[in-house]
C-alpha cells in the first residue's frame, strides 16, 4: 500500500511539474520570437534619401518611411517590455528605445525645400515619451539583473540628461556631479570625454577662471583618452595669453606663417571634406572673408582629411592632395589650407590642441591670441568685426 500511495504521490509531483513547466516554455518561446522580430527589425535598411550629386534632398516618402520606421520598433520595444517585465532582455529594449530615432511627427510640411525644419512634431507625445524613457532608464541604473552595459548606457543618458537640461534652466552643477558619478563607477567609459568637452564649454561661458585649474585636474585622470584630450586643451587656453605659432607649406604650395600675420585677425579653421557642418559653414566664412578681408581678416584652413592607402584609386571618405585641392577650389575657399593626408589622430595640430569634433574655429585677435572658439553663424562677423577695430 505505502509502495502504491509513494508512486501515486511522484506521479503527481510529475503532472504538476509539467503543468508549471509548460506555460513557461510557452513564455520563453513567446519571448524569443518577439525579441526576433526586434532584432529584424534593428537590421531593416533605413530608408534612401534623395540624392542629386553632393546634394542630399529630403522628400515627404522618406520622411513617412524613417518615421513609420522608428515608430515600429519602438511599438515592438515596448511590447516587449510590457509583456516580459521579468525577462533580462526588456534592459536591452530599454536601451535600444533610447538609441533609435523616434519623430513623433505631427504634420510634415515643404521637407524638400526646408528640410526637417518643416517637420511639426507633436511636442505634448514627445515630452511624455522621454520622461517615461527616463523612469525606464532610472530604474536600469540600479536593477539587478540589468547587464553592465546597460547599466553603464543608463548612467551615461542620465549624465546627457543634466546636461540637456541646463538649456532649460538646470543647474550645471548637477550636470557635474552626475559626470563625477559616471567617471567613478565607469571610468572607461568613452561618454566621458564628450561630456567632459560639453562641460568644459559652458565652464568657458560662466566662469572662465576655472577653466584651467579644471584642464589640470582633467589631466591626472586615470582615463588616458580624457587625460590627453584635457593636455590639449589647455594648450588652447594657452593661446589665450600667447599668440599662436603656426607655419607650414599649404597644399597648393603658399608659405603659411602666423607670425607674419601680426596685425591681422586670423580664423584657423579644422575641417575636413567629408564633414557636413564644415562644408555648410563654408559659405558664410566665404562671405566674411569676402566683406573683411582687405581690411584685414585672413582664415588658414587645417585638414584632418586622410589619404587613400594607394593614391591612383579613389576611396570613399578619402581625397588625395589632388582631389582636396580640387574640392577646396569648388567650394570657392581662396584662403591656404593644411593638408598632410594623415588623418585625425596623425595630424600634428588637432590632436594637439584637443580637438575632438570638427568645424572647430580658433579666432585670433591682431596680436594672434586667442579670442573666440566658436566664432560660426552669424557670430563670426560680429566678433571680426569687433576685433579688426574702427
Amino acid at each position: 500500500m505505502k509502495t502504491k500511495l509513494r508512486f501515486l504521490s511522484a506521479v503527481l509531483v510529475a503532472v504538476f511539474a509539467l503543468t508549471a513547466v509548460a506555460p513557461l516554455a510557452a513564455a520563453v518561446a513567446a519571448a524569443d520570437a518577439l525579441w526576433s522580430k526586434i532584432e529584424a527589425a534593428q537590421k531593416a535598411p533605413r530608408p534612401a534619401v534623395k540624392r542629386e550629386g553632393e546634394k542630399v534632398i529630403y522628400t515627404r516618402a522618406y520622411v513617412e518611411a524613417l518615421a513609420e520606421r522608428g515608430e515600429s520598433l519602438h511599438a515592438l520595444l515596448q511590447e516587449f517590455c510590457a509583456k516580459f517585465p521579468a525577462d533580462p532582455r526588456r534592459w536591452d529594449a530599454v536601451v535600444a528605445m533610447g538609441a533609435n530615432n523616434r519623430m513623433f511627427v505631427k504634420e510634415i510640411g515643404d521637407v524638400e525645400a526646408k528640410g526637417f525644419a518643416a517637420v511639426v512634431r507633436d511636442t505634448a507625445a514627445q515630452k511624455a515619451w522621454q520622461a517615461q524613457l527616463a523612469t525606464l532608464t532610472t530604474e536600469m541604473m540600479t536593477a539587478p539583473d540589468a547587464p553592465e552595459t546597460a547599466r553603464q548606457d543608463a548612467f551615461e543618458k542620465w549624465v546627457d540628461n543634466a546636461r540637456a537640461e541646463i538649456d532649460q534652466g538646470g543647474a550645471q552643477s548637477e550636470f557635474r556631479r552626475r559626470l563625477d558619478v559616471l567617471r567613478e563607477k565607469f571610468p572607461a567609459s568613452s561618454k566621458i570625454r564628450i561630456a567632459e568637452w560639453q562641460y568644459l564649454n559652458r565652464l568657458r561661458r560662466t566662469d572662465l577662471k576655472a577653466v584651467e585649474p579644471h584642464l589640470a585636474l582633467m589631466m591626472k585622470d586615470s582615463n588616458a583618452r580624457v587625460a590627453k584630450w584635457a593636455a590639449g586643451e589647455m594648450e588652447v587656453e594657452k593661446l589665450r595669453r600667447t599668440p599662436m605659432e603656426l607655419k607650414f607649406t599649404s597644399s597648393d604650395g603658399r608659405e603659411v606663417d602666423l607670425a607674419k600675420l601680426r596685425g591681422k585677425v586670423v580664423l584657423i579653421d579644422f575641417w575636413a571634406t567629408w564633414c557636413g557642418p564644415c562644408i555648410a559653414e563654408v559659405p558664410n566664412m566665404k562671405r566674411v572673408y569676402d566683406a573683411y578681408h582687405d581690411k584685414g581678416f585672413e582664415i588658414v584652413g587645417i585638414s584632418v582629411d586622410t589619404a587613400p592607402a594607394d593614391p591612383t584609386k579613389s576611396e570613399r571618405g578619402k581625397v588625395t592632395l589632388a582631389e582636396f585641392n580640387d574640392f577646396a577650389a569648388q567650394k570657392g575657399t581662396p584662403w591656404p589650407h593644411y593638408y598632410d593626408g594623415k588623418g585625425w589622430d596623425q595630424n600634428p595640430y588637432a590632436p594637439f590642441y584637443g580637438i575632438t569634433g570638427i568645424p572647430a574655429m580658433f579666432l585670433l585677435d591682431k596680436s594672434g591670441r586667442l579670442v573666440s572658439t566658436d566664432a560660426r553663424g552669424p557670430k563670426l562677423e560680429k566678433e571680426v568685426k569687433e576685433h579688426l577695430g574702427p
